[in-house]
């Protein structure tokens, strides 16, 4: 029985360390002080039809709704048919983000872009979503 207990307790702790090491991007941001919280008005937008070789701003507007400052680590796009303009990386305690998106479609089609924001929150990734129809 004693054995049995040894060996559940040991591949307890090879579980946990391997989950550990594998989420450890993740666990880094829930586990350090001075995260922030964020709000996200609206993260999902359709700009309807657009035609190809126009382009547009989206805009997307994050709340810091912590008690700290809320602060941009990182900004990522899937493809160069969208660009990020920040004003600010570091938002105050219940100011508000702007992200302004540039969005110049590259081919005919229905499509869903995804811009990818790194923010000292918990969880830290936060997506947005830019949907529409391009169209000639």
């Amino acid at each position: 029985m004693k054995k049995l207990f040894n060996i559940l307790g040991l591949l307890l702790i090879v579980i946990l360390s391997l989950f550990f090491y594998f989420k450890w991007n993740e666990l880094k941001y829930i586990l350090r002080f001075g995260n922030s919280k964020s709000q996200i008005i609206e993260k999902n937008i359709n700009i309807g039809k657009i035609s190809l070789g126009d382009s547009t701003i989206v805009h997307f507007k994050i709340v810091n709704v912590g008690t700290n400052d809320l602060k941009v680590e990182q900004t990522m796009s899937n493809c160069q048919c969208a660009v990020l303009k920040l004003k600010d990386t570091i938002v105050k305690e219940k100011d508000t983000l702007y992200v302004d998106v540039l969005y110049k479609p590259v081919e005919k089609g229905k499509f869903d872009q995804e811009v990818a924001l790194l923010l000292n929150t918990a969880p830290p990734f936060h997506f947005l979503h830019i949907t529409g129809e391009v169209i000639e």
